[in-house]
């Protein structure tokens, strides 16, 4: 009986770590793509005001009403909706999925095996939003035509072919570098949900501090 529960409690073990990644990653990437989803027309607005060109004095109250207008109530959420569910599956969910291994194996190679060091939280969320914003920028790019213009383009993909067919591939990549320091530093933000695996060890204070800095980071970036 005890050799049973034996090799029974590893291989249990196993299966439950093979299944954390994509656990975590489609979890951290659903709750993200639907508040993302149910914050559409804002962000729709949003963008709309800053490329806005013919009429500089648009205000939100104007945008939202000509989203109306042009479609309905649909109108208000359809455009670049497809792409933003994209990009957070993308971009949240692999920070979600990608943080813990991550930082797992940097407590054992740069922390000798201790936990809850505060420069493995920190390297770990810097690589995990850099990779995150690194393969969700061409969608992050689409989308943010697709809301600007949606009449231009019939889908996502074909938003995808049209800038590819007239920029190449190069044309993808605008705004990497701002969209990934603008990930990291959110990731970074995001250590502060990391609680200390060892019950006895508190929160340190310089976690709070760099938490604090990036998320100040985040909004001056923001508000350009």
């Amino acid at each position: 009986m005890s050799e049973k529960s034996a090799t029974d409690v590893p291989s249990s073990k196993r299966a439950e770590a093979s299944w954390r990644l994509p656990r975590e990653w489609l979890c951290g990437g659903l709750a993200n793509a639907l508040t993302s989803g149910l914050l559409n027309p804002l962000d729709v607005a949003k963008t709309r005001l800053q490329a806005e060109r013919k009429n500089p004095n648009s205000t939100l109250r104007s945008v939202i009403k000509q989203l109306y207008r042009e479609g309905g109530v649909i109108g208000l959420w359809r455009p670049g909706l497809v792409a933003s569910f994209t990009r957070e599956m993308l971009s949240s969910g692999s920070r979600a999925g990608l943080y813990a291994p991550v930082r797992d194996a940097l407590d054992k190679s740069v922390g000798h095996g201790q936990k809850d060091l505060l420069l493995c939280k920190v390297l770990a969320a810097l690589t995990t939003g850099t990779v995150g914003s690194i393969i969700s920028n061409p969608i992050d790019l689409v989308k943010i035509r697709l809301m600007a213009d949606p009449s231009r383009y019939s889908s996502l993909f074909h938003a995808l072919k049209v800038v590819l067919q007239t920029e190449g591939y190069q044309g993808l990549t605008k705004g990497i570098v701002p969209s990934t320091l603008r990930g990291a530093s959110i990731a970074v933000g995001k250590t502060k949900k990391d609680k200390p695996r060892n019950e006895k060890q508190k929160e340190c204070v310089q976690l709070h501090i760099v938490t604090f800095l990036s998320c100040c980071y985040y909004r001056f970036e923001t508000a350009k």
